[in-house]
């Protein structure tokens, strides 16, 4: 469970669109219910969770889980994977043996507000990811080959 101070955090710096759940996940970890949302309606949860003074913020794998569940084949395309590495670069964690969980770290209760912000705009990144896919009406436009004829010349004006 986190400490009274950084659930103190939470509630200080966080909109009341943000909904901290009062009873301790089993593993000790604090639900958050948060205000983004994802293409289907579904509200995005995270998890925060304190590690040796560290504060530890995860999505539970859910985001990408979510988005496989849409992708159809259970498999990202090659460039939805190029645009999740971009994304999970920026500040997410990659641990070694990789789950699909984003996870966030964060030092300072001061600065936990923040970092469930960052977190769920990842979250919500990753989401969109959905419109990449073979299947969606944009992700048939965005991954059909360019096989568009040119364009013809512009048409010379005759001088009179």
């Amino acid at each position: 469970m986190i400490a009274a101070n950084s659930h103190t955090a939470l509630c200080t710096g966080l909109a009341p669109l943000f909904e901290i759940d009062p009873e301790p996940m089993p593993d000790g970890s604090t639900r958050l219910f948060t205000p983004f949302m994802f293409d289907d309606g579904t509200m995005g949860v995270m998890f925060v969770s304190l590690n040796d003074g560290q504060y530890i913020l995860t999505d539970g794998g859910e985001t990408l889980g979510w988005l496989w569940q849409r992708t159809g084949s259970g498999e990202l395309s090659a460039k939805q994977q190029y645009l999740l590495d971009q994304i999970c670069r920026q500040d997410l964690a990659m641990p070694a043996g990789y789950q699909g969980e984003l996870i966030l770290h964060c030092n300072r209760p001061e600065e936990l507000a923040a970092a469930v912000i960052r977190l769920g705009q990842a979250m919500l990144r990753v989401s969109d990811l959905w419109f990449l896919a073979p299947h969606s009406t944009a992700g048939m436009a965005y991954n059909a080959p360019d096989n568009a004829p040119a364009a013809p010349p512009p048409a010379k004006r005759m001088a009179v």
